[in-house]
């Protein structure tokens, strides 16, 4: 916020007093408004540093300043639809983040509770081993950062619990020559 505390002009006295502003260097697209908003929309390939310099004035005296935009990239991953693990295994899944600024560093956190297993922050490695009262389909809420704290990318990660069938009846060991073996299967699944 710029404020010049004179209320008339300093050139013409019946004039209300007017800061301008321009931008003196910065990125091609961006603006300074006359009400002294700065703006500019980014894109991916405007990532790192950019020096930006501005003047304001009010007719008499001008002020330039200059400072330094980091545009960041928020870390992104693409993560598997088809997470499966039985009830009493384990899943480990690593996912990739990536991050398009040279040398930043990710960490992943969970963003939601993970009541059958946990993340490792540095390598984004997902440990579950669920129980009974996890089965089904679940959602594993991560979100991925980078050094700059400006923002997250959140991520949800399928994961289906499941319990495998089971054998009701135990097949008969022993067949005959010249006769028919019979066996009907009877097993039971995580739905009945």
């Amino acid at each position: 916020d710029a404020k010049d505390n004179n209320i008339k002009s300093p050139t013409s006295p019946e004039l209300a007093n007017v800061i301008t502003f321009s931008l003196d260097s910065g990125p091609e697209e961006m603006k300074i408004m006359d009400n002294g908003d700065m703006l500019w929309r980014p894109s991916a390939e405007d990532r790192g540093y950019h020096d930006i310099k501005y003047t304001l004035g009010d007719g008499l005296n001008s002020v330039s300043e200059a400072f330094k935009l980091f545009v960041n990239i928020l870390p992104t991953a693409a993560v598997e639809s088809g997470l499966d693990v039985a009830i009493g295994d384990t899943l480990r899944y690593s996912i990739a983040g990536i991050d398009s600024n040279p040398g930043d560093v990710i960490s992943y956190k969970l963003s939601g509770p993970l009541p059958f297993g946990k993340l490792d922050s540095e390598t984004g490695t997902l440990i579950c081993t669920p129980r009974q009262q996890h089965l089904g389909a679940q959602e594993v809420r991560i979100s991925l950062a980078d050094q700059h704290n400006s923002g997250n990318t959140y991520l949800a990660v399928p994961v289906f619990v499941y319990k495998p069938p089971v054998l009701l009846t135990d097949p008969e060991p022993h067949a005959f020559a010249n006769i028919g073996y019979i066996y009907k299967f009877s097993a039971v699944d995580m739905n009945g």
